[in-house]
This record gives C-alpha cells, sequence and structure tokens, in this order.
C-alpha cells in the first residue's frame, strides 16, 4: 500500500484500530497460555514475541492518541526498541505514526 493511502488510512482509523490489534494479540497469548496448561508445548520464544508484538502495537495506540513532541517521544522510543523494523513496514509505519 503506498505511503499516502496508509496515513489516510491511519488517520481514519486513529488509536482504536492499535487498540483493537492489541486486545486481539492478547486474546492470542490468553489461548496458548491455557492450551499450555493442558499440555500442549509452545517454544517459550513464541510467547515472547507475542508479548513484544502486544507492546509494539499498545505503543502504537497511544502514539496515536497524543499530539506535537509526545507523539514524536513515544514514536522514536519504538523506533529505539527495534520494533518497527520486527513487527511492522519498518520507516513506513514510523512516517504513518508521526503523521496521524
Amino acid at each position: 500500500m503506498p505511503i499516502l493511502k496508509k496515513i489516510r488510512w491511519a488517520r481514519q482509523v486513529g488509536p482504536a484500530e492499535y487498540s483493537n490489534r492489541t486486545q486481539g494479540y492478547l486474546d492470542v497469548k490468553e489461548r496458548l497460555l491455557a492450551a499450555a496448561k493442558e499440555g500442549r508445548a509452545y517454544h517459550a520464544n513464541h510467547i515472547l514475541l507475542l508479548e513484544e508484538k502486544i507492546k509494539h502495537c499498545d505503543r502504537r495506540a497511544v502514539a496515536h492518541s497524543v499530539h506535537g513532541s509526545a507523539k514524536v517521544s513515544k514514536v522514536l522510543s519504538e523506533v529505539l526498541t527495534g520494533r518497527y523494523v520486527r513487527f511492522s513496514n519498518s520507516w513506513r509505519s514510523v512516517v504513518e505514526d508521526l503523521c496521524f
């Protein structure tokens, strides 16, 4: 999707989109943990990656709900963690979040 389309999309959906994604990943984590209690085995790294994705979606939701220097600070802190590269479309997502 071209960057301008993504920016328009981000402006339309707002922070609710990222909050919904966060909740979806939390639901998946809960189901995996429940399945593990029933004896199914999952690699511990999968849960850790899921937790990192949850943090990323949550922080993107926060970034979309604040303005000015607070937004820049939230986005920059996510850039420094490397989660935009691992869990989003790298710099395209950074631009999208800054231009919301």
